[in-house]
């Protein structure tokens, strides 16, 4: 059997070892708890900045006692994102912001926020609509062949996106426009095809339907009996 100080020698080792690094193991739990105390005051202000944005925005799209109906201005969206910026409504408000100045008609400021977005927030999933909303900004300024480098740059990039679907319709009538049918045929069939549902594909269905037929190739000549035997050559 082993002698008393031999059974206590490990907890005398363990106190000797304690009294050594007290001091150590004081600053680091400190430490610990600092940087504990840091994250949860992070998480905590990171969640009251959300719950402010929130509210910022819901007060602009819904004010106090107005009109059922009314849409917030481009002006109070856009004061809200620049006010709230790096939040997940900020964010929002941004986009919101943009669409209320096109829809203002005031289609350079809405492309240039639009593309700010885009800058701001490259991997956001609203991303495929600040991209259309690029598009359409040129489309409406009448600058064509920027509008449809666009579009088409929706549809490659976001191909599963309802985004695709209206930059697709929005292509196709950019084609009519310029006199080049079967091009907007393609993209109508695109919709019509299999995967598609819902308004979209209705809208492409009617839209194909409208478009001038396709003309019919004239056909070869048939040679009939009446036709001039050609001369034999005789050797």
């Amino acid at each position: 059997m082993d002698s008393p100080e031999v059974q206590a020698s490990p907890m005398m080792d363990f106190l000797t070892w304690l009294e050594v690094n007290k001091k150590r193991l004081v600053q680091t739990s400190l430490i610990a708890a600092i940087a504990g105390l840091g994250i949860y005051i992070w998480v905590y202000q990171r969640n009251q900045s959300e719950a402010e944005a929130s509210t910022a925005l819901f007060a602009v799209q819904v004010p106090a006692g107005g009109a059922v109906g009314k849409l917030a201005t481009a002006s109070d969206l856009l004061r809200v994102a620049s006010q709230h910026g790096g939040t997940a409504a900020g964010e929002r408000a941004t986009l919101l912001g943009a669409s209320a100045l096109f829809a203002e008609g005031k289609f350079n400021e809405a492309k240039t926020n639009f593309e700010k977005f885009l800058a701001a927030h490259p991997e956001s999933l609203l991303s495929a609509t600040a991209s259309l909303g690029v598009a359409a900004s040129l489309d409406s300024l009448n600058e064509t062949d920027k509008a449809t480098t666009e579009y088409r740059k929706v549809i490659a990039s976001y191909p599963n996106d309802l985004a695709a679907a209206q930059a697709r319709l929005a292509l196709a009538a950019l084609y009519e426009t310029k006199g080049q049918p079967d091009e907007a045929r393609k993209l109508y069939d695109q919709l019509t095809g299999v995967g598609q549902a819902g308004f979209w594909r209705e809208e492409a269905v009617s839209r194909r339907e409208a478009l001038p037929a396709k003309p019919l190739l004239p056909l070869a000549p048939f040679p009939s009996n009446n036709s001039p035997t050609p001369p034999k050559n005789n050797k």
